[in-house]
C-alpha cells in the first residue's frame, strides 16, 4: 500500500495552482506543493544534507525511506529555493523535476522500472507557458509531440514511432 501511495505522491508532486484547464493558451504557474514535500520528509527514516560550491545548487537534502526502498533529493539554490527534485526507488530513478529560480516548473519526467523515460513529459518556459509536451515509451519519444512559442502558440507538431524515429 505504501508503495502505491509513494508512486502516486511522486506523480502528483507538482500541482497546477490557480489556472483554467486550457493548457498552452494560458499562463500556468506550476510549483512545488509544500504539503507533499512535508509528507516525504515525515516518511523518511534517514536524512542528511550535502553542500556544493556552486551558485545554482548550493545544498542537496536527502530523505531516505528504507521501508519502501526510496530516496528523495531536494536540490536548493543559495536562496533556499528548490531547483530540482529527484526520486529514486530500488536504486532506479522514477521521477525528476527541475525548477527555474522564480519557482516555476521547468520540466518534469517520469521513468519506468528500468530507469528509462516513460509517460507524459512537459517542459515550460520561465514565464509559465508550455514549451513542449509529449509521451515517452521505453525511453523514446512516441506519438504526437507539440512545440510552443513563449506565449502559447503551437510552433510545430511532430510524430514519432515506437522506436523514437520521427515519421512526419
Amino acid at each position: 500500500m505504501k508503495n502505491i501511495l509513494f508512486g502516486c505522491l511522486a506523480i502528483t508532486l507538482i500541482f497546477l495552482q490557480g489556472c483554467k484547464p486550457k493548457r498552452s493558451l494560458i499562463h500556468q504557474k506550476l510549483s512545488v506543493d509544500i504539503s507533499l514535500m512535508d509528507s516525504i520528509k515525515k516518511a523518511a527514516d534517514t536524512t542528511y544534507a550535502r553542500r556544493y560550491p556552486r551558485t545554482d545548487i548550493t545544498v542537496a537534502e536527502y530523505y531516505i525511506n528504507r521501508k519502501d526502498s526510496s530516496s528523495t533529493q531536494f536540490l536548493k539554490d543559495s536562496l533556499d529555493n528548490i531547483r530540482q527534485i529527484i526520486i529514486v526507488k530500488n536504486g532506479v530513478r522514477i521521477y525528476t523535476a527541475k525548477f527555474y529560480p522564480n519557482g516555476q516548473l521547468m520540466m518534469q519526467y517520469n521513468f519506468n522500472k528500468t530507469g528509462q523515460y516513460e509517460g507524459d513529459s512537459k517542459e515550460y518556459f520561465e514565464n509559465g507557458y508550455l514549451q513542449r509536451e509529449g509521451i515517452y515509451k521505453n525511453g523514446f519519444k512516441f506519438g504526437i509531440w507539440k512545440n510552443y512559442d513563449s506565449v502559447g502558440n503551437i510552433l510545430s507538431t511532430n510524430k514519432y514511432n515506437i522506436d523514437g524515429q520521427q515519421v512526419n
